[in-house]
């Protein structure tokens, strides 16, 4: 996965790339549109063995499960309730094919959410995306601004 093709540095929206350690490398994607965001993450899916979804949540449980098996997505599991607090839920979801919908849905209900517009869920997805040659990608989509892809490297180089 080539993440540096999507750098202008004289130009917004923009990617910060950082090695933090030699098992672990970040960018920062920010600025882009939704469109643009949507393609980025449809190429991180690609060729995918599968995507552990970590939902944080501020919702009933009852709704975002209502809500997520809408899509026919059998794997659904509650890790921690939300009891009204700060302290969110926790929702885990694997996926072993790429459904382009439920994604594209879940980040618009995520990013309306900060805008108080309808479809919107209350919620933090990390995707924790596995592939066949063994690497792994984790993208937390932060807010509407951007996300944070980091690679955890399978060796110390």
């Amino acid at each position: 996965m080539n993440y540096i093709k999507f750098y202008d540095q004289n130009k917004e929206p923009h990617l910060v790339l950082t090695k933090l350690s030699p098992l672990l490398t970040a960018c920062i994607l920010e600025g882009f549109s939704f469109e643009d965001k949507m393609k980025i993450i449809e190429k991180y899916f690609s060729n995918m063995r599968k995507v552990s979804l970590k939902l944080f949540f501020w919702e009933t449980y009852s709704s975002l499960y209502n809500y997520i098996s809408s899509f026919d997505i059998e794997k659904i599991e509650l890790q921690r309730d939300y009891k009204g607090k700060k302290t969110p839920g926790i929702l885990s979801v694997n996926l072993y094919t790429f459904n382009k919908f439920f994604i594209r849905t879940l980040l618009l209900c995520h990013f309306n959410s900060d805008f108080a517009v309808n479809p919107k869920l209350m919620i933090h997805p990390h995707f924790l995306i596995e592939y066949e040659n063994n690497s792994i990608y984790i993208l937390d989509v932060y807010d509407d601004r951007g996300m944070y892809v980091l690679k955890v490297n399978n060796k110390c180089e």
